[in-house]
This record gives structure tokens, C-alpha cells and sequence, in this order.
């Protein structure tokens, strides 16, 4: 069992902004009230009334903040299956489409992020041990150990003791265990330093460091960071929620997903959804057809995920890009939702079209042909040839 021998340096406190270099020298820091508790409370609640319903916890006299244990930890779902899908979308919807989770990670970070589509959920049942551990495989798209970033926020108020979560302090500076000992998952291609075993328990002792945590506090941390949840050895029920963030400036990761986090720009698959439907409205799953093998996006540039594509719907609806296209179905149709380019989606659409930067010669020819489509340009190299999913009217 790991024994934190004192409290977390460095921290900032809520209004204040990070010197990046203490973050970038010390691979962490904790902040002090740069949530919104009641935000906090509004996210966990239907959580906590389920886990009252279910017998798991009950809620402590006098503490709005903490839940006494009483379930059987031997059968109790750790992962929270029965409960994730709800926790995730509230915390989707509350905590990054408000820009809050963004807001925090800024301050803490000195730097703009991304937020992932990503929400672990953690808890810490009493008795439970701890999980030493280091993370590398949120690497597997762009950049590296120190343009990513853990935000790690508790939903309950936890003392030492009750599970919270300990980081050795500077082993981001630390080679893994020695090179004859089998690395357990190489997990980056290009960083292999720190994405397999952690040192070893003699070395991480002297660096264990965690402290205590009110609603509102968070810790930001590089995932190469060795860190774990310290022994909950109180009554309490410990529950945190994980979400992870890149360096804005960075190719977004098709492990991310698309958020509907406000600071995040958006990405080649967003801009052109945004470009089918300055053209004509459509609904997302006419439009998805656009990005298959057959389609004039498919042809052109590549295919993409599904999810990617139906997501950037409610992405660019909560941005003012899109809004619902009211269209009288035929008698014998189902009524489908269509959408159309608000009057500054299609403004803004026209600008990425015909914008500068780095591109690929593929994508390069699909914004000229939607330019050429919306009448801002394009290529005489590039013409309507016609035939099935070929162009505007059947994608």
C-alpha cells in the first residue's frame, strides 16, 4: 500500500491563471476552486439518488458532500455500468458544452485545450487498495507526454484517508523500470519512455504526495505522471470523474471524439458536414453518405468513422452553425430531422473553404469543389462527373 508523505505542491487558486512552466517543470498542479461546486452537485445527483435507491450508500447528517458506504463491496459494480451512460452525458453536457471544464484545464495548463469526448468515471469503495499505474495510450494520436493532460475532479469532498488520489511527484523526469524488465504494454510508437511498467515501488516510495479536496477542486497531471488512488480507508463512498485534454494546437485524435467543448476548433470532418449543408439541408444520416467509399467525400478525401460524422451534428448546432430545416414530408415517409447552414455557418464555412494552412492534396480538392458549389471559386480541374452519391441531391 502506498503512504503519502505529504501534501500536493503547487496550486492556484479559482480566478488565477498557472505559470506554464510550473506545470511543464512539476507534471502537475492542483486547483483550488476552479469548478463550480453546484454544477458539481447537479452532475452527481441522479448518480447518488440511484446508489441510495440500490442500498449502496446513504447520506451522511450534517454533509452534503459525502455519502457513508453501505453496500457489499464483494458484488458492488466498480465500473458503474448501470449508472455510466447517464453520469457521462450529464457531465457532457454540464461540465465541457459549458466551457467550464475548458476554463479550468486553461488555468491550470497555461495553454488552450481540447477536451476528449472521454469521461472515466472512478470509486473508491472502503478497503478498497490502491492502483499504481502511469497512462500512454491517450498518445496513440498526435503529440506527446506534455501535450496531454489528466483532469481529474472529485464529486465528493475527500480527506486523506478516503481514497483520494496520490501522485509521485516527478516521476514525469523518470525512465520506466530497467530495460531488461518485459515492457507490460508499449503503448506509444514513437514515446516509449514512460508508457510501460512503472518504477519500481522502492523508487516511487519517498515521492507519494496527495492531499484533500472539496467540491470544486481539481488536478490536472501528465498521463505519463505515475499516479493511483490511495487506500480508502475511511466509510465513505470516494467518487471522481476523469476527463482528458490535448493541446489545442494539435491534430485531434480520432480516439477523442468530437465534444461539444466551445474552445475547441473544429476539425476537417465538422467543416465539411458544415459545407453539405450550406449546399442543401440534409439529415445526418443523408449526409453521412457523403463520407462512404461511394460518396463525393469518401471518393475524394477518405472515409470516416460514423460516429464522427453523426456527431458533428449536435456539435454545430450548439455552435449557431446549424439549425433544424423544416420540410413537409411526402405521405409515405417518415418525418425525418433535416438541417440547414445558419446565415454565420454558412459565412463561416466559406472562409475555411478557401483557407490558408496545412492540407492534404485529397482534402485540398474537396474544399474546392464545395467552393466552386457555394460560389466562392474553385478548379476547372475539378467538375461535376454525375452518377450515384456523386453530388448535391444525392450525396
Amino acid at each position: 500500500m502506498i503512504t503519502p508523505l505529504g501534501a500536493l505542491p503547487y496550486e492556484i487558486s479559482a480566478g488565477d491563471r498557472a505559470d506554464p512552466e510550473v506545470y511543464d517543470r512539476e507534471g502537475h498542479l492542483v486547483g483550488r476552486g476552479v469548478l463550480e461546486p453546484e454544477v458539481l452537485r447537479r452532475l452527481r445527483t441522479p448518480l447518488i439518488e440511484a446508489l441510495v435507491a440500490d442500498g449502496h450508500v446513504a447520506v451522511v447528517e450534517g454533509e452534503k458532500d459525502r455519502f457513508a458506504w453501505c453496500g457489499d463491496a464483494s458484488s458492488f459494480d466498480r465500473r458503474l455500468d448501470r449508472y455510466r451512460d447517464g453520469l457521462t452525458a450529464a457531465c457532457e453536457e454540464l461540465v465541457v458544452a459549458t466551457g467550464i471544464a475548458s476554463r479550468a484545464v486553461e488555468a491550470m495548463w497555461g495553454r488552450r485545450p481540447a477536451i476528449w469526448r472521454f469521461t472515466r468515471v472512478f470509486v473508491m469503495v472502503p478497503g478498497d487498495p490502491d492502483r499504481v499505474h502511469r497512462d500512454g495510450w491517450y498518445m496513440l494520436g498526435a503529440g506527446a507526454p506534455d501535450e496531454h493532460l489528466n483532469l481529474w475532479i472529485p464529486l465528493t469532498r475527500a480527506d486523506e484517508g478516503d481514497g483520494t488520489l496520490a501522485l509521485a511527484v516527478g516521476t514525469h523526469r523518470m525512465a520506466d523500470q530497467p530495460a531488461e524488465v518485459a515492457v507490460a504494454h508499449p503503448m506509444h510508437s514513437e514515446v516509449l519512455v514512460n508508457t510501460g511498467n512503472p518504477p519500481p515501488a522502492e523508487v516511487l516510495a519517498p515521492l507519494w504526495r496527495t492531499t484533500t479536496f472539496e467540491l470544486g477542486d481539481a488536478v490536472a497531471f501528465r498521463p505519463d505522471s505515475v499516479h493511483s488512488a490511495s487506500a480508502n480507508t475511511g466509510q465513505n463512498l470516494r467518487i471522481a470523474i476523469g476527463l482528458h485534454a490535448q493541446d489545442a494546437r494539435l491534430p485531434l485524435s480520432p480516439r477523442a471524439g468530437l465534444t461539444l467543448d466551445p474552445g475547441r476548433d473544429l476539425i476537417a470532418v465538422e467543416w465539411l458536414t458544415l459545407a453539405v449543408l450550406a449546399v442543401q439541408p440534409s439529415t445526418p444520416w443523408l449526409a453521412r453518405q457523403a463520407f462512404l467509399p461511394r460518396g463525393i467525400i469518401g471518393r475524394l478525401w477518405t472515409q470516416q468513422l460514423d460516429e464522427l460524422t453523426l456527431s458533428a451534428f449536435p456539435v454545430l448546432e450548439r455552435r449557431g452553425l446549424i439549425e433544424p430545416h423544416e420540410i413537409q414530408p411526402q405521405a409515405d415517409e417518415v418525418n425525418h430531422r433535416y438541417f440547414h447552414a445558419t446565415a454565420r455557418g454558412c459565412s463561416e464555412v466559406r472562409q475555411w473553404l478557401v483557407g490558408s494552412g496545412p492540407v492534404d492534396d485529397h482534402l485540398r480538392a474537396v474544399r474546392l469543389l464545395f467552393a466552386e458549389w457555394l460560389g466562392i471559386g474553385g478548379s476547372s480541374l475539378l467538375t461535376n462527373q454525375g452518377g450515384w452519391l456523386s453530388g448535391p441531391g444525392s450525396w
